[in-house]
């Protein structure tokens, strides 16, 4: 009996204690709320958690006047009064003041049958203060701090609730960031405390390039023209663009110890990131956020602007075949603008549409350690020929209209040929005079031509074109000549220039079947090479250190293969000549359009390891088997580096080609050794020539 009382009284008291400490934790209070103009009794109670007051959302509808509903697709509540929208989500420490993004100091939660959110921040959001007594709350109008409801940049529409908040189980698992090309090393970089996920920014500010300085009551930071500041002991961290200074609410302070730490969802937010976890790579992706699009102008000049408070980078295909399309992709990013916009009376753009895409397998070139990636495509429906170029600018990006080279034509007769360049408001062009070339470089031009048109005269061999720059704008249109050019003429009528010249005739010499059957086996002269220079734009390929990337090296090393190409006279197409963005289709379609004879991508190899060294050459179909081996005989005869032989393999580009194609990695970027020697300008030339040998090797056999 006494030991049954005893157990008893040991679980009464056990639950009085834990009682106390609820009732310490959680109490609930039914005051009166009060403004200058109205006074509301609430039905449901304040409830205060760990010192926190939360007030139930709905009854404030009352006391403001607030319209609320629930967005389902969202999963949160919206309270709209004339122009001020409110949106809070559930469950979460996100809260949404018209476009501009705030954080509550804790996140909301359902009790009651109803949302609670902290009272203080809601008064704070709504430019209030607040004063309690015992049996009400007085909302006063305050001026301390008013909290911008639009981002100093425009927005189109509301934009969804991003996952900046992300929570980890556990935190050491994230070794680093990612954005762009760059790698941000985590490693005891990430805190939680109480719940709140904190980072020292140290290796954060450096690596993606904003300059700081400290005073007394805080930090400023500056990207451009873009001045952050956030202060010791305050939530209130506000942004000035252009003399114009919004605040942010973010969800606590800085934490200064040792370190100063800060909160990190607040700070992505603050400085306009949004967050992706790649499952992939168990890595955080940064992205880089578009806010909007604004079309400006309606007849000449017109330009398009991509909002966004970052530098932003793209890459376009100049020479598209879907019409009168133009499609531009931004990697790294997401955009928060409608799926479509039709401007008004545009006679060039008659639509202009987003969507939010991840890089793909292929893509990727069978690489899962850069698959997940974020990328953002605006595609343009023109009415008219037109092409837009994109100028990156200290907020965003510009797309501006351009000259564009359309279409030529080539009529002829006994004595003369006149070719007809036609196109759109395009610039006189310098004229260059070389051994056997006649060359046009058209200035702030983009091209629409066919790169290749074979004429076989006697002396008039071909007409080719290319886009020879980006930056500046240069479009190139090249008459070749078996010896050297004639007396030429040039006019301008309209949008045409017609380039005028007389007939050859110089005598064509004989040749025996023989000589003929010798010649068209073993030269190289008038095939179509097709070279591949791997990777590009948004597509970096390996990266070894902090800017030495496979993209650069590939098309240094086809650039010096071309030029021994067309010495031999061989006509040389490339699926690229800048660092632009080439998808394997359109890889694959040039060299088909363009009925090439040979199809040659270039790449370099990596390993986990840095002990993996030598050559390669992959083939897919039976006739490149032919073409692999000769490449890689005359690459193991040339150069100081094992031969790792040849191999049969599925790439796309070996696969949708027509012709003999081949793909080769001479080295391992991985690799000290070969990697030096491929900074070197006289290694990277020896291994062109290699290449180039190794071609004509081919034509011998």
């Amino acid at each position: 009996m006494f030991a049954y009382l005893f157990r008893y009284l040991l679980f009464l008291s056990i639950f009085c204690f834990f009682s106390s400490i609820t009732f310490s934790q959680s109490s609930e209070w039914l005051p009166t709320l009060n403004t200058s103009v109205s006074s509301y009794k609430l039905t449901k109670p304040i409830i205060t958690k760990n010192k926190v007051s939360f007030i139930p959302l709905v009854e404030l509808k009352s006391l403001f006047g607030f319209r609320v509903s629930f967005n389902h697709k969202l999963s949160g509540y919206i309270l709209k009064k004339g122009d001020l929208s409110l949106f809070f989500p559930t469950n979460s420490s996100e809260v949404w003041l018209n476009q501009s993004k705030h954080f509550l100091s804790h996140p909301s939660f359902f009790e009651n049958s109803c949302l609670y959110i902290p009272l203080a921040d809601f008064a704070l959001l709504l430019g209030y203060s607040i004063t309690k007594t015992e049996h009400s709350i007085h909302f006063t109008l305050s001026k301390s701090h008013s909290f911008s409801s639009a981002s100093p940049l425009v927005s189109f529409q509301k934009r969804h609730v991003d996952s900046t908040l992300i929570k980890f189980k556990d935190l050491g698992s994230i070794s680093h960031l990612l954005y762009k090309h760059k790698h941000i090393k985590l490693s005891q970089s990430l805190h939680t405390i109480n719940s709140i996920t904190y980072i020292d920014p140290t290796l954060f500010f450096s690596s993606l390039g904003y300059k700081t300085s400290l005073s007394k009551k805080g930090i400023r930071l500056s990207y451009n023209d873009i001045s952050y500041f956030i202060p010791f002991s305050s939530r209130i961290w506000s942004i000035t663009i252009n003399n114009q200074t919004s605040h942010f609410l973010s969800e606590a302070p800085l934490i200064q110890k040792q370190l100063l730490l800060f909160p990190f969802s607040s700070l992505l937010s603050f400085l306009d990131y949004s967050l992706h976890h790649n499952f992939v790579t168990s890595s955080l992706e940064l992205l880089d956020n578009i806010h909007g699009i604004s079309l400006q102008g309606i007849a000449d000049p017109f330009s398009i602007k991509i909002l966004s408070r970052h530098t932003l980078l793209t890459d376009f295909d100049v020479n598209s075949s879907l019409g009168f399309v133009q499609v531009f992709n931004i990697p790294f990013s997401v955009i928060y603008a409608p799926s479509s916009i039709i401007p008004h009376k545009n006679p060039y753009v008659s639509k202009l549409s987003t969507r939010a895409l991840n890089y793909t397998f292929e893509q990727m070139h069978a690489n899962p350690k850069l698959m997940g990636k974020k990328q953002t495509e605006i595609t343009l429906h023109l009415t008219n020929k037109a092409s837009f170029y994109p100028h990156s600018h200290p907020n965003g990006l510009f797309l501006s209209q351009n000259k564009i080279l359309e279409k030529f034509s080539i009529k002829e007769n006994s004595t003369m040929y006149r070719i007809t360049i036609s196109g759109f408001d395009i610039d006189s062009p310098s004229i260059i005079k070389e051994s056997g070339k006649l060359i046009f470089d058209f200035p702030n031009t983009i091209t629409l031509l066919n790169p290749l048109k074979r004429i076989n005269d006697s002396n008039f061999r071909s007409i080719r074109t290319s886009q020879l720059s980006f930056d500046p704008l240069v479009s190139r249109f090249v008459l070749d000549f078996n010896t050297k050019p004639p007396t030429y003429s040039i006019e301008k009528k309209k949008h045409n220039y017609i380039i005028t010249f007389k007939k050859s005739k110089a005598p064509i010499v004989a040749k025996s079947s023989k000589q003929k059957s010798k010649t068209t086996s073993r030269s190289i002269r008038n095939k179509v090479i097709i070279l591949d220079a791997g990777h590009g734009g948004r597509d970096p390929g390996a990266i070894s250190g902090k800017s030495f990337y496979e993209k650069k090296y590939t098309l240094d090393v086809v650039n010096r293969v071309k030029t021994l190409l067309e010495k031999e006279g061989a006509y040389v197409i490339l699926t690229r000549n800048g660092d632009y963005t080439r998808s394997l289709y359109q890889r694959t379609r040039i060299a088909n359009r363009h009925k090439g004879d040979l199809f040659i991508s270039v790449h370099f190899n990596t390993f986990y390891s840095s002990k993996a060294r030598g050559s390669k050459s992959f083939y897919y179909k039976k006739k490149d088997k032919k073409l692999a081996l000769a490449i890689q005989r005359q690459l193991k005869k040339d150069l100081s580096i094992r031969s790792n032989g040849i191999k049969r393999s599925r790439f796309y580009v070996l696969r949708h080609t027509k012709m003999p194609s081949v793909l080769i990695e001479p080295l391992f970027l991985s690799n000290p050794r070969e990697k030096k020697l491929l900074r070197s300008s006289s290694f990277r030339n020896s291994l062109a020539t290699s290449i180039f040998k190794g071609i004509k090797r081919y034509y011998r056999r």
